[in-house]
């Protein structure tokens, strides 16, 4: 796909959004776009796919898919406290939902479309929330993409490791304290 040029952008924005309308795991391209493409074409790729992603869950779940939506959700279910939270809060929910980890990203992007937020503000919400996220996790593919490169050119620098490895402990710092925050928000609604 790197070599492929705007085909190879295309075809991987569109394996990117099935693999999340159909529920399977996208870190693989989320890392794979910071190794391809690099950290300043990988972050705004990621986010597009994200938010065309996530609207596209949307869009199902609200107008085509309504009802077998509704059905797979249980009752007693973690997700129906993020789906009251946003139908009380609105975009704020969204935004807090996308900010933590602990959200199943993929499964809520379907309840988002059950609730009464307008479709804007959800999709602001989550390219907003969902940025920190993307950024970290570029971040480590491009981080693993110059690891594995140096190795195989023997040309490594040990300072240049020292600065991602920096760059790597000091997002992380700040993603899990981000996400304390927004656990203990959400918990204590």
């Amino acid at each position: 796909m790197e070599d492929s040029g705007p085909a190879g952008v295309v075809v991987f924005v569109l394996l990117y959004v099935a693999s999340a309308l159909f529920l399977l795991p996208g870190f693989v391209f989320t890392y794979g776009a910071g190794m391809m493409f690099g950290m300043a074409r990988g972050v705004p790729l990621v986010s597009l796919c994200v938010t065309l992603a996530a609207g596209s869950a949307f869009i199902i779940a609200r107008y085509l898919a309504r009802d077998f939506v509704t059905d797979r959700l249980d009752a007693g279910s973690r997700l129906r406290v993020l789906e009251e939270a946003a139908n009380r809060y609105g975009w704020r929910a969204v935004l807090l939902a996308r900010l933590s980890p602990l959200v199943p990203f993929r499964f809520s992007n379907y309840l988002f479309g059950l609730t009464g937020i307008p479709f804007g503000h959800y999709l602001l919400a989550t390219a907003a929330g969902t940025l920190p996220s993307t950024v970290l996790c570029v971040y480590v593919g491009t981080l693993i993409g110059e690891i594995a490169g140096s190795a195989l050119h023997a040309d490594f620098n040990p300072f240049r490791f020292g600065i991602y490895i920096s760059g790597l402990v000091a997002l992380f710092v700040v993603s899990s304290s981000g996400a304390l925050i927004v656990r203990r928000r959400l918990t204590a609604r």
